[in-house]
């Protein structure tokens, strides 16, 4: 695999904030803390009700922000890429919008809306707009599975299922709700600080079961929405660490203040992809064809 797509296969991680050119192994990190085997005090659906009422409230987020990626090559090396810029919008439940930059020019542009997913791959020439359906993978030693809108579920901004699709869904671990789910999409656990219903942590299973991605959530910011007090406005997350194959490719997302005002205008927009390809005018389409 060329550098272009092993660079450009770790920024796809900070938007699928999942897996990219082929996953690998799956994490091989410190074992959890053991769940305790009394039953919970809350069932799912109490859980799942009071999760994504939150989730409810978040519905337009913008904000600005930087990340820093770090990765090994195939030789073994370790590499760092700070500050690079973000711009992230999100419209729940499925339209985003992420926007990577490097001293004022674009390399990355990526987003989703209902059925489908986009990104500007403009990192060197030829440039490219790559579109396909969420549920879609290229083949051979350049597949990558490019999914906008798990970034959603990394940040706990994604609805819980009405059927959580496990026999014991709720455990408690240490002072967190260790939620797990099963979709047709994703494999998903979710831990939960026990008082507050806020993720403090989310991971992604493999089809073996196996963690794929580990996503910590360290910080929070309060999203700031017009006529909403300050007391009554919604946390999002805002200090974001995930780590994809035990290290083989992390980042650090640092958001600045999210806010819900005055981005309506922009929505129209940045969820565009036919627009924005009159502005950044890749060089060629590649659409994703869905494996067999």
């Amino acid at each position: 695999m060329n550098a272009r797509h092993v660079t450009s296969c770790l920024l796809f991680v900070l938007i699928a904030a999942i897996i990219g050119c082929d996953a690998g192994q799956p994490i091989e990190s410190q074992p959890a803390p053991p769940i305790v085997d009394a039953a919970p005090t809350v069932s799912y659906d109490d859980v799942r009700l009071a999760y994504n009422a939150r989730v409810d409230q978040l519905t337009e987020i913008y904000s600005r922000g930087v990340v820093e990626l770090k990765w090994r090559d195939e030789a073994g090396k370790q590499h760092v890429e700070p500050q690079v810029d973000l711009d992230m919008w999100i419209n729940l439940p499925r339209h985003t919008s992420f926007r990577l930059e490097k001293l004022g020019e674009v390399l990355l542009w990526a987003g989703s809306d209902a059925e489908r997913f986009w990104l500007f791959d403009m990192l060197e020439a030829p440039t490219a707009l790559v579109v396909g359906d969420h549920a879609s993978r290229g083949a051979g030693d350049e597949s990558l599975r490019i999914a906008p809108l798990l970034v959603l579920d990394m940040m706990g901004l994604a609805h819980l299922p009405d059927r959580a699709g496990v026999a014991k869904p709720v455990t408690m671990v240490d002072d967190s709700w260790r939620v797990e789910t099963v979709t047709d999409e994703r494999h998903l656990v979710i831990y939960l600080d026990a008082e507050t219903q806020r993720p403090r942590a989310v991971e992604l299973l493999g089809d073996d079961g196996q963690i794929r991605a580990r996503s910590i959530i360290s910080r929070e910011a309060r999203l700031e929405i017009r006529g909403v007090i300050s007391l009554n406005q919604p946390f999002v997350p805002s200090l974001i660490d995930i780590d994809v194959d035990d290290g083989a490719m992390s980042m650090k997302i640092a958001l600045g203040e999210p806010t819900a005002d005055g981005i309506e205008s922009e929505l129209n927009v940045v969820f565009d992809r036919n627009r924005l390809a009159q502005s950044l005018r890749p060089d060629e389409i590649v659409e994703i064809v869905p494996a067999p």
